[in-house]
């Protein structure tokens, strides 16, 4: 499910895409790009440096109007979901509104809720599936972010911590208090501090027995910032290289193959005069097309077997936001970051 959010906090309708929608088109692009998780200091993975990432806090764009709870819960288990992904994806002059555009995606810990949303005769409605995607963009001009690209000094946890503190950088929980657990928005407020802030009851528990029982009068978010919890997904830097074109050649010229192996039998249908037959073959020819696309995916994966993600760059004639970035459901996808533990 695909949530638009702007600066201004303004949702737009959610809508549903599943990868077969377009990734016939996709591997026809002339710009393709592998994407690699790669370890990384979590103090280079910070909002102000727009980073590609998976896994650990998610680094906010806009630092308010972010999604509230109900929206971050798997619909099947009714517990937080966690960040899997963001993707920096800005259209640059083309939408002054979209100077900066950022991709989130959360998923469900859960293996339970994916094996039900598989198995699920409605398995691409909304309420079976269990990731969200947010997207979020803004004009170069906006309140977080200066007009200048950020310095690419490499500081220290304690230096950037400094920066946070000082103003000199803004802080991710500068205007919305974050859970220290997850990186979402918190609306539960510590009773006893009234400093720490959670999205659920589950997370401040969780927060409880690892640290805050012992800190509660101290607590500062910041501390906390760069730290992991059991919660949270191994933390990456996300890496493109762009795929060489003859790994795009390769992968038509293996589907080309298969669609020739696949015709056969549409034609010996198509003699036979009877509903019957009439109505298997709309149903092959459908069969047919989505493993011929799902095979032109399956070579690319090939090709680099350790990438998590593809992206491509869409001429504005055929879709309306360049730089759509495709993350793809399935097996090799999210089985790749958990297998980094």
């Amino acid at each position: 499910i695909l949530l638009n959010w702007n600066v201004g906090g303004k949702q737009n309708e959610p809508h549903l895409t599943t990868c077969l929608d377009y990734v016939n088109d996709y591997f026809f692009m002339s710009q393709l790009h592998y994407g690699f998780a790669e370890p990384a200091p979590a103090c280079t993975l910070v909002s102000h440096l727009f980073p590609d990432k998976i896994g650990g806090r998610p680094a906010w764009l806009a630092l308010d109007h972010l999604p509230d709870e109900a929206q971050l819960v798997c619909c099947s288990c009714s517990q937080p979901m966690a960040f899997l992904l963001q993707l920096y994806s800005p259209l640059g002059d083309d939408r002054e509104d979209c100077f900066h555009r950022m991709l989130f995606v959360f998923m469900c810990k859960s293996g339970r809720c994916f094996f039900n949303s598989a198995s699920s005769s409605e398995s691409f409605a909304p309420s079976s599936v269990p990731f969200r995607v947010f997207r979020s963009q803004m004009a170069k001009s906006n309140p977080y972010y200066s007009l200048t690209p950020p310095d690419e000094k490499q500081f220290t946890p304690e230096e950037m911590l400094d920066a946070f503190r000082s103003g000199a950088l803004p802080a991710p929980n500068r205007l919305t208090p974050l859970c220290p657990i997850c990186g979402c928005r918190g609306t539960k407020i510590c009773a006893n501090c009234k400093k720490a802030s959670y999205c659920s009851r589950s997370h401040q528990l969780l927060h409880w027995k690892l640290c805050h029982k012992r800190h509660c009068p101290n607590y500062d978010y910041l501390d906390e910032m760069f730290s992991t919890n059991p919660f949270l997904l191994p933390e990456f830097a996300l890496v493109s290289e762009a795929a060489a074109e003859s790994d795009i050649v390769n992968s038509h010229t293996q589907s080309d193959d298969d669609s020739s192996d696949t015709e056969a039998p549409a034609q010996t249908l198509t003699s036979v005069d009877s509903a019957e037959f009439a109505a298997l073959e709309t149903i092959s020819r459908k069969e047919t097309k989505e493993e011929l696309i799902f095979s032109q995916f399956r070579q690319v994966m090939k090709v680099e077997p350790d990438q998590v993600c593809l992206s491509s760059l869409f001429s504005q004639q055929e879709i309306v936001f360049k730089n759509r970035f495709f993350i793809f459901v399935h097996w090799h996808f999210y089985i790749i970051p958990l297998a980094l533990l």
